[in-house]
């Protein structure tokens, strides 16, 4: 399983760059922090197709937002924390009989030790659930004052008490970070842990799209993953146009009298389901794997961003 923890600063502005780190880390779950978005960009807009996205977004403020982007071959699901104003967002991948959790989490440099606090109780939902307790978090923590070689807060460091808090955190859910290189200036800030030290292969920093280098992690895990999806391709060659004329003829005197008096949603809904059913029914078709993959990235292209 390969993961990515990116600081962003305005995902929007920075697709082109997003893009090309993805395909060369070969990503299958991208952990975002400030992504700077809002309700009125969509994932289309910033994130590839082939993922599915799971965000939260700043209300009424720009800056900060968290997002995770999971592979769509891999079977995932949101894990809703409805109440609460943390800046942080979850899912679950599953793997085998488990079900494998996943944060993303960012804690603006001026934040209380509510932020901290309330981070330690939604790990608290999942790791006190048997059988359940598998957990990776990555963001922008933004606590300089911790040595993580040590575990210790450094000497003559700020806000003691929110980074004894967090070390506290890690010791009670068995959290390891893994991140031993600065991810900004001499500072680590960008981190990653998880409660399975043992599935770990190799951490490292790599280039960010920010003035914070990402975190890319490779782990021991296997997901369930998806069979790949297929899509209907029909055989224009060889359709019954004569027919398909006749069916949708035949068909346009029922929608009109059954849609006359009803809205427009309905009545374009009931238009789609007739043309389908006349298409399916006069068009020969077949079933063709969906390749996930942009047709210019080949085998070639591959090998160049390895080097």
């Amino acid at each position: 399983l390969s993961v990515v923890v990116v600081n962003c600063r305005s995902i929007k502005n920075k697709v082109a760059d997003f893009h090309h780190m993805i395909l060369k880390t070969e990503a299958d779950i991208i952990i975002g922090t400030e992504s700077w978005l809002s309700d009125e960009i969509h994932d289309g807009e910033v994130f590839p197709k082939s993922y599915t996205i799971y965000r939260k977004d700043r209300i009424a403020r720009t800056g900060g937002g968290v997002f995770i982007a999971v592979t769509d071959n891999i079977s995932s699901r949101a894990e809703i924390f409805p109440d609460s104003d943390l800046e942080s967002v979850w899912c679950s991948i599953k793997c085998s009989a488990k079900r494998f959790f996943i944060c993303a989490y960012y804690r603006p440099p001026d934040s209380s030790l509510y932020s901290v606090l309330e981070l330690d109780s939604q790990i608290r939902r999942f790791t006190s659930q048997n059988n359940c307790n598998n957990v990776l978090i990555g963001g922008d923590f933004n606590v300089p004052s911790i040595d993580w070689g040590t575990y210790c807060f450094k000497s003559g460091g700020k806000d003691k008490e929110l980074c004894d808090t967090l070390l506290n955190t890690f010791y009670s859910h068995s959290l390891i970070q893994l991140v031993s290189t600065p991810t900004r200036g001499n500072n680590i800030l960008d981190l990653l842990a998880t409660n399975i030290p043992e599935c770990v292969v190799k951490v490292e920093t790599v280039a960010g799209i920010s003035d914070h280098k990402a975190v890319h992690g490779k782990f021991h895990i296997v997901p369930d993953r998806k069979s790949k999806s297929k899509r209907k391709i029909y055989s224009f060659h060889k359709a019954d146009f004569e027919r398909l004329k006749l069916n949708l003829a035949t068909s346009f005197a029922k929608f009109k009298a059954d849609t006359c008096n009803l809205g427009a949603n309905y009545a374009w809904n009931f238009f789609i389901n007739i043309a389908r059913k006349a298409v399916d029914e006069t068009i020969p078709s077949k079933l063709k794997c969906t390749n996930v993959e942009p047709r210019w990235y080949n085998a070639n292209v591959r090998r160049s961003l390895k080097r």
